[in-house]
């Protein structure tokens, strides 16, 4: 009798498949030791021009899904809210979901295509909904979501190329009950008896980066009292409307069967704040904050704080009110984005750290800027995190690119000189999403692993080396301290203007498509570093890249007061 082949998908049902014949569908299991040893045929085919397509498409789709979800959902919650309205706190969830629900289908459509797998659906529970837009990167990356999932995607699409077979399983079961009771909480805001005192001011500050002084200055320069709201929270146990979840589909022009899929079960996976809980999100900000602000002044506040979501969009959906954002990372303009995109169109003004795109783009400058003690002698080495589940964007690894970058990181302290070893210093994103920080301790026991802040390592560095084109690499080419990177131009599709300024860096080594390359650079220049770093060229080099993507500028607050003047 011909023995099954199983399908394992993930850490979560893998004990019950580890003795038999078995496929797996992510073969990391969330272990690191399985990423790098694994061979993972299928992220091969995720190449760029693959992802480039994949991205139109799934752009596409989003306006249709959402051009009826946002009908629909103003049906059913009675309410009449704009379209800016839903845009705002409705897109970056479909995002999320869209993107992670459509990999998991092609990855699954490329194993059945292989052979005909046998697995097991192992727990009748409910699907895992995020309660809040704080937890959702939570959910969608745990293991427990990602099963359900793909067992969905499974039974939905492929009864015919699988055996399915039902078989409770009180653990798996326990643990999907485990994250729902653990992310199931609801946000409010913390009433105050002076909150009185807030309710007519002409701008809202929505804390972000910067410090309570520089904070205080904003809300001063313009002669009110700094807002200092806070945010609380608690359990929360609502009761699902599944005779609504399970009635209702959306209504557009399916062409494939994924979008089928999409208008079946959308209303399943909604999160509760659109549906049970809207009415708390939508009305909890009334008498906190301001009842008609002129200006919402926002730096990063549009994806992961669902009060401020609402009290946003309630706001700038009545076209009396301005918002202005404030760039907050490294994508945006150097790569397609679907973050860069949905805040610059989101936004009346938006606040960049150099480049201009649009009319309602404007020059401001890097949020933080490092200092550097000159006697320093240490080679920081700042390292990524990334999704334990693969989503389209270019600030994402795929398995096969994370399984690469951890064996570069291995591997890199074999091409520094030995006198230089002791120098370097490892330093991990505090994300630390696969416990890499601990997989690398014990690859690498004689590197020091750095948790200082990051402004204490960069000071006390004599080059800091960002082994992913990041935020601390714009932040420290801003304060003009040495640094290099590694870019590959491969993976990403970017300008013709932005190739240019990256090729020039490159050219003047501070930029690097190799570590090999890296590597001889530092263990050539590492003594005379700031010889090589103030050279004519390499400065040159560094300030027409400065001024589109890390311009310094030396008083941000008189700036941004004086960008609110022109708008009020």
């Amino acid at each position: 009798m011909k023995k099954r082949d199983y399908l394992c998908i993930n850490s979560l049902d893998y004990p019950i498949y580890k003795n038999k014949k078995h496929s797996k569908l992510h073969i990391h299991l969330h272990n690191i030791e399985n990423l790098l040893n694994g061979k993972n045929e299928i992220f091969k085919k995720f190449d760029k021009k693959k992802l480039l397509l994949r991205k139109k498409y799934l752009n596409k789709l989003r306006k249709k899904v959402f051009e009826s979800s946002f009908k629909e959902l103003n049906k059913i919650n009675k309410v009449n809210k704009s379209k800016k309205y839903w845009n705002m706190v409705f897109m970056p969830w479909l995002f999320q979901f869209l993107d992670r629900s459509f990999h998991s289908y092609e990855m699954i459509k490329l194993l059945s295509k292989k052979k005909n797998y046998t697995t097991y659906n192992l727990s009748n529970e409910e699907i895992i909904l995020p309660s809040c837009y704080e937890n959702l990167p939570d959910i969608y990356n745990s293991n427990e979501w990602n099963y359900q999932i793909s067992l969905e995607i499974i039974e939905y699409f492929f009864k015919n190329e699988f055996k399915i077979i039902k078989k409770n399983n009180n653990l798996i079961s326990n643990k999907i009950r485990k994250i729902n009771k653990k992310f199931n909480k609801i946000f409010f805001f913390k009433k105050k008896i002076y909150s009185k005192l807030f309710f007519n001011q002409k701008i809202v500050f929505l804390r972000g980066y910067f410090g309570k002084f520089d904070y205080n200055r904003l809300n001063f320069n313009f002669n009110q009292l700094p807002n200092n709201y806070q945010i609380l929270s608690k359990k929360v146990i609502f009761k699902k409307n599944s005779e609504l979840r399970n009635k209702n589909k959306l209504n557009f022009k399916i062409e494939n069967d994924f979008e089928k899929y999409i208008r079946d079960n959308i209303f399943k996976h909604l999160p509760p704040f659109f549906l049970e809980l809207f009415k708390h999100y939508n009305n909890e900000s009334i008498g906190v904050l301001s009842k008609e602000p002129k200006i919402i002044f926002n730096v990063n506040r549009l994806w992961w704080f669902t009060l401020l979501m609402f009290y946003t969009a309630n706001k700038i959906s009545l076209n009396k009110t301005k918002l202005i954002g404030y760039q907050h990372g490294c994508n945006y303009y150097l790569y397609e984005s679907f973050f860069h995109d949905h805040e610059i169109n989101s936004c009346d003004l938006y606040l960049t750290w150099g480049w201009k795109l649009y009319n309602n783009t404007k020059k401001l400058g890097v949020s933080r800027i490092f200092n550097r003690d000159k006697d320093g002698e240490k080679i920081l080495i700042v390292n990524r995190s990334t999704s334990k589940y693969f989503f389209n964007d270019p600030s994402v690894f795929n398995e096969l690119e994370w399984s690469n970058y951890l064996k570069e990181l291995i591997n890199l302290p074999k091409k520094i000189a030995p006198h230089l070893i002791k120098k370097l210093v490892y330093r991990m994103h505090p994300s630390n999403t696969w416990n890499e920080k601990q997989y690398l301790k014990k690859k690498l026991n004689n590197i020091y692993f750095d948790e200082a802040d990051i402004k204490k390592s960069v000071k006390e560095s004599k080059m800091v080396i960002c082994t992913f084109l990041d935020t601390t690499f714009l932040n420290c080419i801003s304060s003009n301290i040495p640094v290099l990177t590694v870019f590959d131009f491969k993976r990403v599709n970017i300008s013709r203007m932005n190739y240019l300024l990256l090729k020039n860096l490159q050219k003047q080594k501070i930029l690097f498509e190799n570590y090999d390359d890296l590597c001889a650079h530092i263990n050539k220049n590492y003594h005379n570093i700031e010889d090589w770093w103030n050279s004519r060229k390499v400065q040159n080099s560094i300030n027409k890249f400065v001024n589109i993507h890390a311009f310094n500028e030396s008083n941000k607050i008189k700036k941004i007061t004086e960008y609110i003047k022109e708008l009020l």
